[in-house]
C-alpha cells in the first residue's frame, strides 16, 4: 500500500466527517434539509474554517474527541479516556503525519 495514499485517503475521511459537522451545524438537529433555506455560504465558510483549524494538531484532537461524543455517546468518559490515552500514544506520528500532508504541494 502507498502511504502517501493511505494519508491523503484519511486527509479526505476527515474531511468528509467535517463537512457532515458543519451540515449538521448549518441545518440543526430538528430541522429537516426540506423546509430550511440553505445558506451556502455559511455552510461553504464552515467547511473552510474546520479544515484550516483541524489543520493544527490540537484543533484535530478537540475535533475527534467531541465527534467521539456525538457519534458514541454510551461511551461516555471511558471513551474520551481511552481516545486520550491513544492520542497520547501516538501524538508524534499524528503530528509528523499532519506536517508532512501540509507540506505537500497540491496537485
Amino acid at each position: 500500500m502507498n502511504p502517501g495514499r493511505f494519508r491523503r485517503g484519511i486527509v479526505l475521511l476527515v474531511a468528509s466527517l467535517i463537512a457532515v459537522t458543519a451540515m449538521h451545524h448549518c441545518f440543526g438537529e430538528q430541522k429537516n434539509a426540506a423546509g430550511v433555506d440553505f445558506d451556502v455560504e455559511a455552510f461553504f465558510g464552515s467547511v473552510l474554517v474546520a479544515t484550516f483549524q483541524t489543520s493544527d494538531p490540537a484543533n484535530m484532537k478537540r475535533f475527534l474527541g467531541a465527534y467521539l461524543s456525538l457519534t458514541h455517546p454510551e461511551g461516555g468518559d471511558d471513551a474520551q479516556k481511552l481516545f486520550e490515552s491513544a492520542w497520547q500514544r501516538q501524538e508524534e506520528k499524528i503530528t509528523k503525519a499532519m506536517a508532512a500532508v501540509r507540506s505537500k504541494p497540491s496537485r
